[in-house]
């Protein structure tokens, strides 16, 4: 039936494997690009606790290599009960704070946040932070994934 080859069936069960193989490889190397999540911090810090508060803020810069805005939809930490999105508004003479559902980071862009503008809430602290310490924050984004970064804690003062 084939010429030279004593067992069809493993002469077909080799050539299959090695395209099923090279399929799988082309697939896999195609999708690597997808893979690769676009929003990373280039720096940040969090602010140091006040004795007594159970609340501070996060203030990273987010930048996104990709070739599409991606929606910041929310944060977490261990240590925090919960994390907020927030921005401070001037309104009729005052400064006020108010919580954001999402937060587009645009194609190609960076997202600064800092005081008096953009920043994280670590709410319900479980426990003081204090200066010098590191802490894992993961970041969550409907259209681009989701990722950590290591941001230092800071004094104010």
């Amino acid at each position: 039936m084939f010429p030279g080859r004593e067992n069809a069936w493993v002469w077909w069960y080799s050539e299959g494997m090695s395209c099923r193989y090279l399929t799988f490889l082309t697939l896999f190397l195609s999708a690597a690009p997808l893979l690769a999540e676009p929003l990373s911090i280039a720096v940040g810090w969090i602010r140091e606790s006040i004795p007594g508060q159970t609340v501070t803020a996060a203030y990273p810069q987010i930048a996104n290599s990709g070739d599409r805005d991606c929606s910041l939809t929310g944060a977490s930490a261990e240590v925090a009960g919960r994390v907020e999105i927030h921005e401070h508004q001037h309104s009729d003479g005052q400064m006020r704070m108010r919580q954001l559902d999402s937060l587009t980071i645009p194609a190609q862009g960076v997202r600064v946040f800092e005081p008096g503008g953009l920043h994280l809430m670590l709410l319900d602290l479980r426990r003081p932070l204090v200066q010098g310490e590191e802490l894992t924050l993961t970041f969550s984004s409907g259209n681009c994934g989701e990722f950590s970064a290591n941001l230092s804690v800071k004094s104010t003062q």
